[in-house]
């Protein structure tokens, strides 16, 4: 289906009708965003900067992304493209869930120091108090 689409697409802007490749393009990148294929999304939306929303999307891509890295306890992955982000959606007090938990495998390690300066960096849940133990 994605590759008709391309094809359809491609076949579109070789004959100028740009709305209809848009069009197209778009479809086959929300298609691929919503199988998380991220980074072949984020592609297709940078290469057609003119649709309406693709900034918004290529945001988007990165922040779903970043929300699998996490559920598959990336933190560290996780933790950078949220911090790319800024202030897209929840992406600071998802950081700080990130950083707080790649503290919380360190706590559990006993690697206290390196623990502790992670918890500091963030004022989340219980982390200036985790902080404390750590010393």
């Amino acid at each position: 289906m994605v590759a008709l689409r391309i094809e359809i697409a491609d076949d579109a802007a070789g004959s100028e009708d740009y709305d209809t490749a848009l069009s197209y393009y778009a479809k086959v990148a929300n298609q691929l965003l919503n199988t998380n294929e991220f980074d072949k999304s984020k592609e297709i939306f940078g290469t057609i900067s003119k649709y309406k929303d693709s900034a918004t999307l290529i945001k988007e891509c990165d922040y779903r992304k970043a929300k699998s890295l996490f559920d598959a306890k990336d933190y560290s992955g996780a933790e950078a493209i949220y911090k790319a982000l800024g202030n897209y959606e929840d992406s600071p007090t998802r950081m700080k869930e990130c950083i707080y938990n790649q503290a919380e495998a360190l706590f559990n390690e006993e690697k206290y120091d390196q623990a502790r300066l992670l918890y500091a960096q963030i004022e989340y849940s219980d982390s200036k108090e985790k902080a404390k133990e750590c010393a």
